[in-house]
């Protein structure tokens, strides 16, 4: 489970937005057992947000796996990542680190925690800078597609 962390605590402040993401990944590494990954590319400075998190979605898992299913509440694991070197490329950083994830993924299985971190590690300020880049274009591409598929104006 990718699920990227705003900190944003007040739901209710006029437009909504923090001024930080970090990353929280949730595998299954056994049958009912789930390990977290903390990435943030400036510290920890989300990171209780990240484990309530874990610990709500721990919840939820062992509520639907049943008593004595043998799941347990796992830590949240902070992993050695990159980090930025300026106060704007957090969300950028958290789509490196979610490629990367995925990719690792992809290839090796969700056991596969290791594979990712590497990755994420040897991230540099040129590797956010080529995303910021990618980003726009991928948007563009992805709206072409749609207006397409709706018969609409690419």
């Amino acid at each position: 489970i990718i699920c990227p962390l705003n900190d944003n605590n007040d739901f209710e402040r006029e437009g909504g937005a923090g001024t930080h993401w970090s990353l929280l990944v949730a595998r299954v590494t056994a049958e009912n057992q789930l390990s977290f990954e903390y990435y943030d590319s400036m510290g920890t400075s989300s990171l209780g947000d990240a484990r309530r998190l874990a610990a709500r979605l721990s919840m939820l898992r062992l509520a639907a796996l049943g008593p004595g299913s043998g799941a347990s509440a796992p830590g949240v694991a902070v992993v050695d990542c990159a980090k930025q070197e300026n106060q704007s490329d957090c969300g950028v950083y958290v789509l490196l680190f979610v490629r990367s994830v995925l990719e690792a993924y992809l290839s090796k299985g969700a056991q596969d925690a290791a594979g990712a971190a590497a990755a994420v590690s040897a991230f540099r300020p040129q590797d956010a800078a080529q995303m910021r880049r990618e980003v726009p274009e991928l948007i563009r591409q992805e709206a072409a597609a749609m207006a397409a598929a709706k018969g609409g104006p690419t």
